[in-house]
């Protein structure tokens, strides 16, 4: 009744200054509840998130040790092999044989080893360029 006894003007005015306003419809007892639900799933997902980071770093760890285990194992072979063989290896073969991490340059060794006449022979002279 009133709304319709207001001039077109005052009308569009006070429409636009509701339809704009932001009521605060939250207690501050919702507020404070969402603020303790928002620190417990921050909390959790730390948690799960420093979990899945040690599990991750378990595997990783796993896998290289792995890893290290297969290349002194081959490193390993190629002295036995040449020791087999009744060859002589010197303390600086040894070294450079122990020294060798990567897989493919290992296998080189292990077949290298079982036909060199002397186990110094493993290690080709560099070529001059």
């Amino acid at each position: 009744l009133i709304w319709s006894k207001m001039n077109a003007l005052v009308r569009a005015a006070l429409k636009e200054k509701l339809m704009n306003k932001r009521y605060d419809v939250e207690s501050d007892l919702s507020r404070y509840w969402k603020q303790v639900g928002r620190e417990e799933g921050r909390e959790e997902g730390l948690e799960r998130g420093r979990e899945e980071g040690r599990e991750e770093g378990r595997e990783e760890g796993l896998e290289r040790g792995l890893e290290v285990g297969r290349e002194e194992g081959l490193a390993r072979s190629v002295l036995l092999i040449l020791e087999a063989r009744g060859l002589a290896v010197s303390a600086t073969t040894r070294r450079r044989v122990l020294a060798v991490r990567e897989a493919a340059a290992l296998d080189d060794l292990v077949r290298r080893a079982a036909i060199v006449a002397r186990a110094s022979a493993l290690f080709p002279a560099a070529r001059p360029r």
